[in-house]
């Protein structure tokens, strides 16, 4: 069962071992993501995107937690972290003019199901 109080269950869909001289583990992911990306077809991911994001999302709390001194935990039905505006400010970060996600993305993107971690 995976996190998030063991909602949902995950199966590896290949062999993800490191071959003999790669550098790091995570080399076939990034391979997966990068040819994903250039055939610009989503199907070939070996994960839904939704995935990676809940999986990041946990590493920013773990990462935000020990900074705040406070237990945190993430609202389901948004991704924020839930009841603590300051640790939530720490999610991201002001961004020079011109590299800006524009706000309309944003909250299309949190209304998506399939966006929610």
């Amino acid at each position: 069962m995976a996190g998030a109080g063991g909602l949902e269950k995950y199966e590896k869909t290949i062999d993800e071992q490191a071959g003999a001289g790669q550098a790091w583990a995570t080399t076939p992911h990034m391979k997966n993501f990068l040819d994903a990306v250039k055939s610009r077809d989503h199907r070939k991911l070996n994960a839904e995107v939704a995935i990676g994001a809940r999986s990041a999302a946990f590493v920013h709390l773990a990462n935000i937690s020990p900074r705040t001194g406070r237990k945190l935990a993430i609202a389901q039905s948004t991704g924020a972290i839930a009841g603590d505006s300051q640790a939530e400010s720490m999610r991201t970060r002001d961004y020079r003019e011109g590299f800006t996600v524009p706000v309309n993305v944003l909250v299309r993107a949190s209304r998506s199901p399939r966006a929610r971690c």
